[in-house]
């Protein structure tokens, strides 16, 4: 995968407010809401959008319904997929609901 704005990126101290500057309007209308986060900060129920690191295009959007390793799996309408997610730029839009609490404890206590 070939990431074009790696190097840009990791000068960067606010690498949301550098990548949003080289994607196209449409894109940064739609994730104005989101927060550029990493991996390790994803949660269950989270409400994502994906941008791909080498055409910086919107793949993929859904809310998280697994996490293993450096993958993910979301679901969209009906449909899941499994993604990895060393690919992507993540955008989150954290979703708080007392009915994914426990879908949220329970993968909790599967990492400890």
């Amino acid at each position: 995968m070939l990431e074009i704005l790696s190097s840009i990126l990791k000068m960067s101290n606010d690498r949301r407010s550098t990548l949003m500057y080289f994607l196209d309007d449409n894109i940064q209308y739609k994730i104005q809401k989101y927060e550029l986060i990493n991996m390790d900060e994803l949660y269950l129920k989270n409400k994502i959008i994906l941008i791909n690191k080498s055409t910086l295009n919107i793949d993929y959007d859904g809310k998280v319904e697994y996490i293993k390793d450096d993958r993910v799996t979301i679901k969209k309408n009906n449909g899941n997929k499994s993604l990895d997610m060393n690919d992507y730029y993540i955008f989150v839009k954290y979703i708080n609901s007392k009915k994914d609490t426990r879908k949220f404890f329970e993968e909790l206590l599967k990492k400890f």
